[in-house]
């Protein structure tokens, strides 16, 4: 496709980036000399000037775009942008930061008033995103893969943890739980060829429903006996929860949890702690700096079921966890700038650490594809520290897999089959199962095999 994608701030450079990783023709419009030297040594078309004016995407081409995505800092400059996109016959998609302009309680939505086919307002979809691990078991990430309840979730091995020194055949896991990947010193290696786990090894496991997350934690020993299920919900021991950051992800945050949870929301700033209890109804709001040994201890966190670090700071953020966790706490999550961090804070012990800019990117990039012009594959996540993806492949009817046995799936060489779900069940299959209509293939491939991977499922049955 042809893609034009206005801003290059954090945001629109990771999704420059991935765009031209899946060869994507791209071309970028900034006006800031600085950030336009960021793209110096890519291979795409830029345009320094204002994206809001006519003449700047004229001349980018917008004309001939399939898509355009306005990704500045400035809503205003992202609306009108995408006004006279979408009057030239593009599809438009924002960056919308103030949820003024979002319909209410929407992290991403169709703003047809402004022409803008999907708005995503970046600090609520992060917010969002953290909520939904704070309230799953040990912190654990997790990606819907089927209507039947599918997910793949992923968490990092513990520093000294019993399981390293037994191989993925030693793990007693339940039906419907299947370990797929293990990513480790920037690399995504099939379960069969990891050999023995090792801290620190994130570990990728495809369940069938949510509530087997609990097996899942149990059997790799994260939090045992913290977590139970109780009906359909589940409850993870992280009743009480302390949040440093009272900015508008943390203040988001707070509310998505509040009701369901004791929450602290913690800034030194006067202003920001009024700003946070206009928005705010149970959570406490406490003016301290979150690295006070004594104000910690006054304010209970002995038991704190999980500490997150939001402000601004990457380095705050880490010292505060850090800092937490010598007080007890055993679950830590903070808030990275730049997402090739993310295995160093995981490395000295944080439990998870976020980046922003890669949630949105990934929640923007999701919505890439023409509607029809991939109908087979979709992208579930970009992993981290390295240059992979997880990549979701469902078997139509028509797709020349059909019938086929796995073993006659000749992916790239730096790809596998992790695991696949059929009829709301998780399998490994052999070389000799055959592929049926229906299936979801969740397949593990680097970036430099997205093309192949996409022209491969693209063919239909003769």
């Amino acid at each position: 496709m042809y893609i034009i994608v206005a801003g290059i701030g954090q945001v629109g450079l990771q999704i420059v980036e991935t765009l031209l990783e899946e060869g994507h023709s791209v071309v970028v419009i900034e006006n800031d000399p600085d950030r336009m030297k960021e793209v110096d040594s890519l291979d795409l078309l830029s345009i320094s000037g204002n994206a809001a004016s006519l003449k700047t995407l004229i001349e980018a081409g917008i004309n001939n775009a399939d898509l355009f995505i306005a990704a500045t800092g400035c809503d205003e400059i992202n609306i009108v942008s995408s006004v006279i996109a979408k009057k030239k016959g593009c599809r438009t998609m924002a960056r919308v930061n103030s949820l003024d302009y979002m319909t209410e309680n929407k992290t991403a939505c169709k703003l047809e008033l402004f022409g803008i086919d999907l708005a995503i307002c970046p600090d609520q979809v992060t917010a969002n995103h953290m909520a939904k691990m704070l309230l799953l078991p040990s912190l654990v990430e997790s990606e819907v893969v089927s209507k039947e309840g599918g997910l793949i979730i992923n968490f990092v091995l513990p520093e000294k943890s019993p399981l390293t020194s037994i191989n993925v055949e030693g793990i007693t896991l339940p039906k419907g739980c299947l370990v797929s990947a293990i990513s480790r010193s920037g690399a995504v290696v099939s379960p069969e060829l990891a050999g023995k786990f090792r801290d620190g090894d994130k570990i990728f496991v495809t369940v069938d429903s949510k509530e087997k997350i609990v097996d899942v934690e149990k059997a790799f020993r994260l939090e045992i006996d913290i977590s139970t299920v109780v009906g359909s919900k589940m409850e993870t021991g992280m009743d009480k929860i302390m949040i440093l950051g009272a900015n508008d992800i943390g203040i988001n945050l707070a509310r998505n949890l509040e009701t369901s949870r004791l929450v602290l929301l913690m800034d030194e700033d006067e202003e920001r702690c009024l700003e946070a209890s206009k928005h705010l109804h149970k959570a406490l709001v406490i003016r301290t700096s979150g690295i006070d040994d004594d104000a910690l201890k006054e304010e209970g966190i002995e038991d704190v079921g999980a500490f997150v670090a939001t402000t601004d700071s990457s380095e705050f953020n880490m010292l505060a966890c850090i800092l937490a966790k010598k007080l007890g706490v055993r679950k830590t999550m903070a808030l990275v700038e730049d997402p090739d961090l993310i295995s160093l804070f995981e490395q000295i012990g944080i439990t998870v650490a976020l980046s922003p800019r890669m949630i949105t990117a990934n929640s923007m990039l999701k919505h890439i594809a023409k509607p029809g012009e991939r109908p087979n594959t979709k992208q579930i996540a970009t992993l981290p520290a390295n240059d992979s993806r997880v990549i979701e492949v469902f078997v139509t009817k028509s797709l020349w897999i059909v019938g086929k046995e796995f073993g006659k799936i000749k992916l790239p060489s730096n790809s596998f089959i992790g695991s696949v779900i059929r009829g709301g069940g998780v399998m490994k299959p052999t070389h000799f199962d055959i592929v049926r209509a229906g299936d979801r293939l969740i397949i593990f491939t680097g970036v430099e095999s997205l093309k192949k991977i996409d022209k491969l499922f693209m063919r239909s049955r003769k």
